[in-house]
């Protein structure tokens, strides 16, 4: 759907819906020029935040939910504001893009900037792990120098400097 057609869409399931049902503000209702960039106003906050990657019913369905919510926000009888149409239009696109999103993740899809997740070591192979025998020896000595500052428990230190003594020694062993 391109953009001609996403205005087309929305003037006439929104804007001429809006305009039958509803009035227009006293201030705009004798002046058509000012109907006109209304509408326009209202086409374009609308079509600026729905998702432009869906098909011709999928655009449907998420106006007629705007339109929904639109409805029953409005209390006067008159044409809706723009910000409450922009207001809708945004929550109903984030919701749909969150259930897309839960959606592809379920057949473990990637999205644009996102990394596929890799898969994990082995312990038994600590060189899988991203270990080496320098950084073994750099994180044994941070370790000992954060228990000497004080700025680690000396029991929790002793734990945790038993993870790279134990990938050094298998490294060791490996070679």
């Amino acid at each position: 759907m391109n953009f001609d057609q996403r205005e087309h869409t929305i003037h006439n399931n929104f804007v001429s819906k809006m305009g039958k049902l509803y009035g227009p503000p006293n201030n705009i209702k004798h002046d058509s020029d000012a109907q006109r960039i209304y509408s326009q106003e209202l086409r374009r906050a609308i079509n600026n935040r729905l998702p432009t990657d869906v098909t011709d019913d999928t655009f449907k369905l998420l106006l007629d939910k705007v339109w929904d919510r639109c409805v029953q926000e409005n209390t006067y009888r008159v044409w809706f504001l723009p910000a409450m149409v922009s207001k809708h239009a945004s929550k109903v696109a984030s919701e749909f893009i969150s259930k897309q999103k839960s959606l592809d993740a379920k057949f473990n899809l990637t999205y644009e900037g996102q990394e596929k997740e890799r898969p994990r070591g082995d312990k038994s192979r600590p060189e899988t792990m991203g270990w080496t025998i320098e950084k073994c020896d750099e994180h044994i000595a941070m370790t000992k120098q954060l228990m000497q500052d004080g700025k680690l428990n000396i029991h929790m230190g002793n734990t945790l400097i038993r993870i790279p003594m134990k990938a050094k020694e298998r490294l060791l062993g490996n070679v």
